[in-house]
């Protein structure tokens, strides 16, 4: 396969990469400014008369004819500013979710956890593994060690987001799913799941709705109260629920 090489354009101060064949085009045609993380072509005046019209760098080079805003095009390293043409690819706005890299603040608060999808569950005193699916928030579920919901993470991430899973980089810490299994929170402790708890020999499920928490019932098993729970929370939260993942 050709390779093509890569030209460096400076845009207010970042260092932008193209294809070389790309870079002259762009340089000559387009007025070039940062707009956030993403690049913002202005084509010259002369060219605007000719038909070119401004939009993102990458949708520019992926899909110049078609310019419409519907159009997503992901930087399949999570770099956005490597404009090389084998580094950009065409998705849907999910997709594109999928690959983001993790938020620094939540709710103007620091996360928890360097770790994307990972979480510190104050109320279990737990690590909670959690990542969107057919965007519904869903939960791995709890563990007693950061890099084992990590790795969990990961390993639910390639299972559901496929080539557009954006992981932790966990390199040598990374743990198989028996070793990360070894580390989910114990049943005599706490559950797995979120809203449900174990109380007198039953597991409870429960639910905090409009700053009350609600009881929904007591069940045998786990898995019965988790499946109640997601049950409830679609009820009062419809798609903005934060569902358990059950594991039969």
């Amino acid at each position: 396969m050709h390779r093509r090489n890569v030209k460096i354009i400076v845009v207010d101060g970042n260092d932008v990469l193209v294809d070389d064949d790309d870079y002259l085009f762009l340089i000559n045609c387009f007025n070039l400014r940062m707009e956030g993380v993403y690049v913002q072509c202005t084509p010259k005046k002369q060219y605007k008369k000719m038909g070119l019209r401004a939009n993102s760098l990458q949708k520019l080079l992926v899909l110049p004819e078609k310019l419409g805003r519907n159009i997503v095009v992901d930087h399949i390293d999570g770099n956005e500013s490597n404009n090389q043409k084998s580094n950009l690819r065409i998705c849907t706005h999910p997709e594109n979710m999928k690959n983001r890299k993790k938020n620094k603040t939540y709710a103007n608060r620091k996360p928890t956890s360097k770790y994307k999808g990972v979480y510190w569950y104050k109320a279990n005193q737990c690590w909670l593994a959690r990542l969107n699916v057919d965007n519904k928030n869903v939960t791995v579920g709890c563990f007693s060690n950061e890099i084992a919901a990590a790795s969990a993470y990961n390993l639910y991430a390639k299972k559901y987001h496929g080539e557009f899973a954006k992981l932790n980089d966990l390199e040598k810490l990374e743990m198989s799913e028996n070793e990360f299994e070894i580390h989910r929170m114990a049943k005599n402790k706490s559950s797995q799941y979120i809203g449900v708890c174990f109380v007198d020999d039953r597991w409870v499920a429960q639910i905090c709705h409009k700053g009350k928490n609600m009881r929904i019932g007591g069940f045998h098993t786990e898995i019965e109260a988790a499946e109640a729970y997601n049950n409830k929370a679609l009820e009062l939260k419809g798609e903005k629920a934060k569902l358990n993942m059950i594991h039969a």
